[in-house]
């Protein structure tokens, strides 16, 4: 398997459901010393995009949340991203680049996609289209999976 594995971690109840997305942001300094830390926080990476696959059953209290966290598994989303047409193709894996973009273009949010990070290993899933973007860069908007760190050696 190529692209990241999917990892259990706790989310609030009322947005435990299957296909909800959320942005990790990283630890807060209140949960490094909670005991449920290291299931909870450690196993997401900060500025990731997961979606939630799977509900479990469980649920526990935890003192930022003022309703119960529910068990769940998730895995970081596959991305829309605009990619140098010259070295776009179904099945590569390259190093992801954000493009040169100005603010004004209207494919800065697949140019410069939240959830992904200069240098980060992804595997071209699909090529959805090509566009020649208002900076004038010859560019396809490709969907990608990222390759997490273990799974390149």
């Amino acid at each position: 398997m190529e692209d990241t594995e999917p990892v259990i971690t706790f989310i609030a109840k009322n947005l435990a459901k299957s296909g909800y997305k959320f942005q990790h942001m990283g630890d807060l300094e209140q949960c490094k010393t909670c005991k449920m830390y290291h299931v909870c926080i450690q196993p997401l990476e900060a500025e990731r995009i997961y979606e939630v696959i799977e509900v479990l059953e469980n649920e526990f209290e935890c003192p930022l949340h003022e309703e119960q966290i529910k068990v769940v598994r998730v895995k970081e989303t596959e991305k829309e991203v605009g990619i140098p047409t010259n070295i776009t193709f179904s099945g590569a894996t390259i190093s992801f680049q954000p493009q040169d973009c100005s603010e004004i273009c209207e494919f800065r949010k697949f140019c410069v996609p939240a959830g992904l990070k200069e240098g980060d290993k992804v595997r071209i899933l699909d090529i959805i289209q090509k566009v020649e973007c208002s900076e004038g860069n010859d560019i396809s908007i490709a969907l990608v999976a990222r390759i997490s760190p273990q799974e390149r050696s």
